[in-house]
């Protein structure tokens, strides 16, 4: 059993995987104490955003032939509106990434931040050239 260190209540999330190439392989579970309030799965990869007040974490997990690995968290600071992913196709450094953005309320002042798939922050003028 793990646990998201941020969050400290009775409520849980379970992971499971099952490998598709061996379908008489058992189905893994990875049980974490404390919810995540949201979930994005993508292409091999799970992120739960992770909220206590304006403090929040993304954790990301890799999920690859019925394994489901921790990979990093990052912290988010203000009130996250909405968490999803999405893809750009229009610009060349991004050209078919699939991205991850997030809306936080910062003192009633919405402020966007941009993510790869692997939870590093994509600068700002790159998704403005779009």
């Amino acid at each position: 059993i793990y646990y998201f260190p941020d969050i400290n209540d009775n409520k849980y999330t379970i992971l499971s995987s099952i490998n598709i190439n061996d379908l008489n392989d058992t189905i893994k579970n990875y049980p974490y104490f404390g919810m995540g309030e949201n979930i994005v799965i993508h292409d091999g990869f799970i992120y739960i955003l992770t909220t206590k007040g304006n403090n929040n974490n993304i954790y990301l997990f890799e999920a690859n032939l019925g394994e489901i690995s921790y990979v990093k968290r990052i912290f988010i600071k203000g009130d996250v509106i909405k968490f999803t992913e999405d893809s750009l196709f229009e610009n060349e450094f991004l050209k078919e990434n699939e991205i991850i953005v997030i809306s936080i309320d910062n003192d009633r002042e919405i402020e966007y931040k941009y993510f790869d798939k692997n939870l590093r922050e994509i600068p700002k003028e790159l998704i403005k050239n779009l």
